[in-house]
């Protein structure tokens, strides 16, 4: 009877103190089960369920739905893209409703900045509108927008593949990392430090 009692209390103690983050929010949304979806895809759950504090600004279901045609699946089908959108809608720090002020620069956790704007008493994201605010969690706060927020992704981002696939004097390097299959594991996030040996060294090595 004892131990059944301290088990009650432990529960009891647990439940009382569960703490609630910002991604609990959003799974209990039904309005941001894209999103939801998009944040697990992504691998950011347990980020986003670290100490914080985050704000997050959280398109909802319909804003998705008002992508171009492909724009979802796209990011979707590439998680490094998905990511990059992601956390350019969460600011590392907690901001309410009330902190924003017009013309104010929020730096988001992707390294880019949202604008805001406050026109008639409405606030405004790079020209999304806060529809709900101030939806706060333990470890920040999250505020509900009706566009997705896309910045401009970069196209032109070099990795250390494409350093070795340019050079004329790293062909045989380039064939070795294709062979290996290791083309996929350097064109990730990283970063990695690649000690290139040129052609020359390679035909350097004992005869076989």
């Amino acid at each position: 009877m004892k131990k059944h009692f301290i088990l009650l209390s432990l529960l009891f103690t647990n439940l009382l103190y569960a703490q609630t983050t910002v991604v609990d929010v959003i799974l209990s949304s039904d309005d941001h089960t894209t999103l939801a979806t998009a944040v697990s895809e992504a691998g950011l759950v347990e980020a986003l369920t670290a100490e914080g504090p985050f704000t997050v600004f959280a398109p909802t279901n319909a804003a998705f739905e008002a992508l171009p045609e492909g724009v979802l699946d796209e990011l979707l089908a590439n998680v490094e893209d998905l990511g990059y959108v992601l956390k350019h809608h969460v600011y590392g720090g907690s901001a309410l409703a009330a902190d924003l002020s017009d013309g104010d620069m929020v730096s988001t956790l992707a390294g880019t900045d949202l604008t805001v704007e406050i026109t008639n008493g409405m606030v405004y994201i790079d020209g999304a509108m806060v529809t709900i605010a101030d939806l706060t969690a333990d470890n920040g706060v999250v505020h509900v927008i009706d566009a997705v927020l896309v910045p401009e992704l970069d196209s032109t981002s070099t990795t250390v593949v494409d350093v070795i696939l340019g050079s004329d004097a790293h062909t045989t390097l380039a064939t070795a990392v294709v062979e290996a299959g290791l083309v996929d594991a350097l064109s990730g996030e990283g970063p990695f430090t690649v000690f290139a040996p040129t052609n020359a060294a390679f035909e350097a090595l004992p005869e076989g």
